[in-house]
């Protein structure tokens, strides 16, 4: 009986890499180098970042306002201001689970996307407890804002793998790790801007722009390899 030799390729002189079974990225899922090097090696091309930086909000907005629709028993909603409800739901906890998991991954950057968190999830709530008439895709005698909802999440994915298979010509993060991916990318968007904009944390920046640069050499090699 003939056994096939598996495929490797040398990184050093003790050490190969197996690419019929790549060693597992993101183990260490509080390591915030090691998880957004993960993400950013999937999107490398501008305009992909661009597409990404557009519809990953838009995303995890039309989700909170899809699960907004998920109230716990009992519960009532209050209408803080026009645009602004409060109303414990899915989506409260959704996005405090987000929230407590960037935190705990990058405490300042984490804390500084409490803002942006909070007004998500009270938008969504006022248009999901008080959807108004003129609200796109509605029904005018019964509104809500479900199909709105939706159609924004719809399109904000399907622009992604645009971007994906257009400009990057590359698999999502998700095909690689779901949750991984999904979690991350609201993360990964507001880090980018702190890093673009604020120079917020340059060293932790280039660290990560590194190993995002090893994982996509990498990929890459494998990828002429198999």
């Amino acid at each position: 009986m003939s056994i096939t030799p598996r495929k490797t390729r040398s990184q050093g002189p003790a050490e190969a890499i197996d690419l019929d079974h790549p060693p597992k990225e993101g183990k260490n899922h509080f390591d915030v180098e090691e998880e957004l090097a993960f993400y950013s090696s999937y999107h490398a091309n501008k305009i992909n970042q661009a597409i990404h930086f557009v519809c990953i909000p838009q995303i995890l907005w039309s989700w909170l306002l899809i699960i907004a629709h998920l109230p716990i028993p009992g519960t009532s909603p209050h209408i803080l201001s026009t645009g602004l409800a409060f109303q414990p739901s899915l989506a409260l906890g959704w996005i405090v689970a987000y929230l407590g998991y960037y935190v705990a991954l990058e405490p300042v950057g984490g804390l500084t996307y409490l803002p942006i968190a909070t007004l998500m999830y009270l938008t969504s709530t006022y248009l999901a407890v008080s959807p108004p008439t003129w609200l796109p895709f509605t029904d005018r005698s019964n509104p809500s804002a479900q199909p709105f909802g939706w159609a924004v999440f719809a399109f904000a994915w399907i622009a992604q793998f645009v971007g994906h298979g257009v400009f990057e010509r590359r698999a999502p993060a998700l095909f690689d790790n779901l949750v991984q991916a999904l979690v991350l990318a609201p993360f990964f968007v507001h880090l980018e801007a702190l890093f673009a904009f604020f120079n917020y944390k340059p060293e932790l920046h280039k660290k990560i722009k590194n190993r995002s640069g090893i994982r996509i050499r990498d990929m890459n090699r494998a990828a002429k390899l198999k």
